[in-house]
């Protein structure tokens, strides 16, 4: 309530100097963060504070970690592109008064897809960089712009090998996927050579774009497939080798999907998947429901049942993470093997998470403290502090309408010229 207060007070000092959108996005400037403590594990004890920066879409520009129990402090710096996918990231560690580097991240995307297509890490020891998860992503298409192969590519000894290969063939006439390899380099003892890996022929499609540019999941996205045939050697070992017929419902995102034939091993093996997505439009939280089913032609073994349970807020919170199993028909004797479950405090007027504590079991195990929030849009990123000519008044305001003399670190609302902008000040 107290938050909530402040909140309110603030947005009415500021009515006056700046109209905010209609769609404000909220973010928390700074964070507190509880663990359990090492001499009561039931306890949670506050182990780091955050305060974080926003560009005018919300994404976090800087962001500066203190150990409350060391008193070390980190600092986490991005840049995003205009659909604001991360493009760099650069990590630090404060070290006698100064900001040294630990590591960064550059990324690359493929501009029709958006997957990553360049992934450059690099850790920071005495100055001396070492190279981490670097790898680079070869898209190719064909005439009719369809993606036919794609190859991944890591960096060894200062250069990048390929690892992973996609291909994907199309029927001529329908111009679709009937086919996806994935093949793998592997050492035989005395060279290296491709070898096959897991796969789908006779593909038939519920929706396709032709931009297929992994075969991990043809169930959900853009490449929604209806039925084929997958086999996966594990190896050259026989694992996987069944039949796939896929039904969908209104939204396309619902599905049930029947695989028939060797699955992990066990030949004349039946599974049997029902995947539902529900959104409660009050408070967009999305509800996932995904139930497997288990069942052989020996009837002598029973047949296993799970259910796996998650329920995320509009916020990205996972409210829930829980997973039942139960043998045969016996479903109200269900066994509940975990359960995650966060307990979230919302803002009563803009419904904003104030704080949530996480619990495994029934047993707490984190507690995340959210506070002093801005409204991002209308923030200009572009400068962190404007020129201002000879005899002009400039006037600065924090965000709760109060006038600051010299401003830094935040953002702030600028006056000048009977014109008021939010501004990010470094």
């Amino acid at each position: 309530m107290h938050n909530r207060l402040i909140i309110s007070t603030c947005c009415l000092a500021l009515a006056g100097l700046y109209a905010f959108a209609e769609s404000p996005i909220w973010r928390a400037t700074r964070t507190s963060s509880y663990d359990p403590s090492e001499l009561n594990p039931s306890e949670l004890v506050l182990t780091t504070t955050s305060t974080l920066t926003y560009d005018n879409r919300g994404n976090a520009l800087e962001t500066v970690e203190t150990d409350v129990i060391d008193g070390g402090r980190t600092r986490k710096t991005c840049t995003y592109d205009e659909s604001g996918r991360m493009l760099t990231e650069i990590n630090e560690s404060l070290n006698a008064g100064e900001w040294v580097k630990t590591s960064s991240k550059r990324r690359a995307y493929d501009e029709r897809t958006g997957i990553v297509i360049e992934n450059l890490e690099y850790s920071y020891v005495d100055g001396v960089e070492y190279p981490g998860n670097c790898y680079r992503r070869t898209i190719t298409r064909n005439e009719d712009g369809n993606v036919t192969n794609v190859e991944l590519a890591v960096l060894f000894n200062g250069e990048f090998d390929p690892t992973r290969r996609m291909e994907v063939t199309y029927d001529e006439a329908t111009g679709k996927a009937t086919e996806i390899i994935n093949l793998e380099l592997t050492y035989n003892g005395v060279n290296y050579t491709w070898i096959n890996g897991p796969r789908y022929t006779g593909l038939e499609w519920f929706k396709t774009d032709g931009q297929i540019v992994s075969s991990e999941d043809l169930f959900r996205g853009e490449n929604l497939i209806s039925k084929g045939h997958y086999v996966n050697d594990n190896a050259g070992k026989p694992y996987h080798d069944y039949d796939i017929e896929v039904t969908y419902g209104d939204n396309g995102v619902d599905y049930v999907s029947e695989w028939k034939g060797l699955f992990q091993g066990i030949d004349d093996t039946g599974v049997r998947r029902e995947y539902i997505e529900e959104s409660t439009a009050a408070n967009g939280t999305k509800i996932t429901l995904e139930t497997s089913y288990y069942s052989l032609t020996d009837n002598t073994i029973p047949a296993e049942n799970y259910l796996d349970v998650m329920v995320v807020d509009s916020f990205g919170i996972e409210v829930e993470s829980s997973e039942y199993y139960w043998e045969d028909d016996n479903y109200d004797d269900r066994e509940l093997l975990i359960s995650i479950n966060a307990d979230v405090v919302y803002d009563e007027t803009y419904g904003y998470p104030l704080e949530f504590t996480v619990t495994e079991d029934g047993e707490p195990f984190k507690r995340v403290e959210y506070s002093d929030y801005v409204d991002c849009t209308g923030i200009d990123s572009s400068i962190s502090r404007p020129q201002v000519a000879a005899g002009v008044t400039s006037e600065w305001f924090d965000l709760t309408g109060r006038s600051v003399s010299n401003p830094s670190g935040g953002v702030y609302l600028h006056r000048q010229n009977g014109k008021t902008v939010k501004l990010l000040v470094k």
